[in-house]
């Protein structure tokens, strides 16, 4: 996949599922914290950039539009250590999450003097795109976010320059 400069992106996964569409995950991360938000990630991917993207669908943390002409929905999870994962898609939200991770002062000092990592920008990019002309069943997204939100890892990213 081609990306733009400060983001680094792991192997696109793909799986069709029977009566959702298909599932696209890769894990996303940003250098910068002002380019942490999904538009600026997926502007440069048209396999996973969303034209007509509305946020104010009744699903909270998503966003829907369409992809390649397909209805799509799209998140980006932020996973918050060994528990579950905040759901986004704007630079503010996502970079609430990321902040959550460092809870106590304790957390935010040892972040600080560099006795523990700083924050890191990064995601599970989540996109489940429509084979049809209608858009996925939001039975069927809530489930795999719920799923995701609990398995707790994210795929490695690829070593690279960015």
């Amino acid at each position: 996949m081609q990306q733009a400069e400060g983001l680094g992106l792991s192997e696109l996964l793909a799986w069709r599922l029977p009566e959702a569409g298909q599932l696209q995950l890769v894990s996303v991360h940003v250098r910068r914290r002002d380019d942490f938000q999904v538009a600026w990630i997926t502007s440069d991917l048209p396999q996973l950039s969303l034209t007509r993207r509305r946020l104010d669908v009744p699903l909270p943390g998503v966003a829907s539009g369409t992809i390649q002409g397909r209805p799509a929905y799209q998140t980006c999870l932020v996973f918050q250590g060994h528990s579950s994962a905040d759901s986004a898609v704007t630079l503010a939200a996502l970079q609430g999450a990321v902040d959550r991770q460092l809870r106590t002062r304790t957390d935010r000092l040892r972040s600080l003097v560099g006795f523990s990592r700083n924050r890191e920008f990064r995601c599970l990019l989540v996109t489940l795109r429509s084979t049809t002309a209608q858009p996925p069943p939001v039975q069927a997204w809530n489930s795999l976010i719920a799923s995701l939100q609990r398995s707790q890892s994210v795929p490695p990213l690829p070593k690279s320059g960015s």
